[in-house]
């Protein structure tokens, strides 16, 4: 099953039996086994609750033997198992684990498809995977967990704070928890917030500006470069971000011009899949000639710069200005 799914059963307090996390998002899989300690109440994790690091087959085993006294089941976390743990004799005797004690294994990653203890939990319904989440999803649960900690999210405001970060879940719950301390409670976590708080000033800044061009958001997308474009010792930075902007428009476009859908054409892509699939959609507005002739123009500018330090505004806001957003 999903990791969602197991969310779902920890919540109504449904699980027993014996369940193997693995995965490659350890951020989602670290939460889930905290919550299966939280199965036993405080009171009564001293006596029906173990918790093992690293486990052997006989540690594990062990700890599965105990009986609980205070709660309707025993529980046992096992994070992370010991060089040759995954023996035939754990799986046979997890096959006839005792129906007072729930197990739960967690490990790093994601296990080899030929473990035949992947293979056990396959086949009795414990699997559960972790796979990273996509943007969408990563955008609720910051709107989610924002809420959660005392502050406003709007959902467009996350979606640029993934977008910019990615779903990398550890980088991304930092990120948001720097906002949220910035805000702080009852306080709304505006594109400044994230731009001044969260990530890079000028990224954030050329990233909004793009999406305002090719949002038929002209004025603003303008004036947002012009305010870019003043300060002349960003200017190399400005210009190699728009770059960078522009050319994965041209390259969704041109995966696009293949018969792709937006989303293949995006997997397709280096880096995030957000930009890449916010890019492929603005891209599709457009011909890979005109994409291609407006790159054209904004590397002279940065090539006439870097080599004999003119300034570059002038010739960047005509191109942009002129191109048939």
């Amino acid at each position: 099953m999903k990791y969602r799914d197991f969310l779902k059963l920890l919540d109504i307090n449904t699980v027993h039996g014996v369940y193997l996390l693995h995965g490659e998002d350890e951020f989602f899989k670290e939460i889930c086994l905290r919550s299966c300690e939280e199965l036993i109440s405080s009171d009564a994790r001293v006596f029906d609750l173990r918790v093992l690091h690293d486990a052997d087959r006989d540690s594990i085993m062990e700890a599965c033997e105990m009986l609980p006294l205070l709660s309707p089941c025993a529980v046992v976390v096992v994070k992370g198992l010991a060089s040759g743990a995954e023996s035939k004799e754990l799986v046979e005797y997890l096959e006839a684990l005792p129906q007072t004690t729930a197990l739960f294994i967690g490990v790093k990653g994601e296990l080899d498809p030929k473990s035949k203890l992947l293979g056990f939990f396959a086949q009795s319904g414990g699997e559960v995977l972790f796979d990273r989440p996509d943007a969408a999803e990563a955008a609720s649960w910051c709107v989610f967990t924002a809420t959660r900690l005392g502050a406003v999210l709007d959902r467009s405001v996350a979606n640029t704070l993934v977008g910019l970060v990615g779903t990398d879940m550890v980088r991304l719950s930092n990120e948001l928890q720097k906002a949220v301390d910035r805000v702080g409670s009852r306080g709304v976590i505006t594109p400044d917030i994230i731009s001044s708080s969260t990530v890079g000033n000028i990224e954030f800044k050329v990233f909004d500006a793009v999406n305002c061009l090719t949002g038929a958001k002209n004025v603003d997308g303008l004036r947002a470069l012009h305010a870019l474009l003043s300060e002349k010792d960003d200017q190399p930075i400005i210009v190699g971000a728009l770059l960078s902007s522009f050319r994965r428009m041209l390259e969704g476009k041109r995966l696009m011009d293949s018969g792709l859908s937006v989303k293949a054409a995006a997997a397709k892509m280096q880096g995030k899949s957000y930009p890449n699939e916010k890019a492929c959609t603005a891209a599709k507005k457009y011909s890979a000639k005109s994409l291609s002739e407006l790159i054209s123009l904004l590397s002279l500018a940065l090539y006439e710069q870097r080599s004999g330090g003119a300034d570059a505004a002038e010739a960047i806001e005509s191109a942009i200005a002129a191109f048939e957003w």
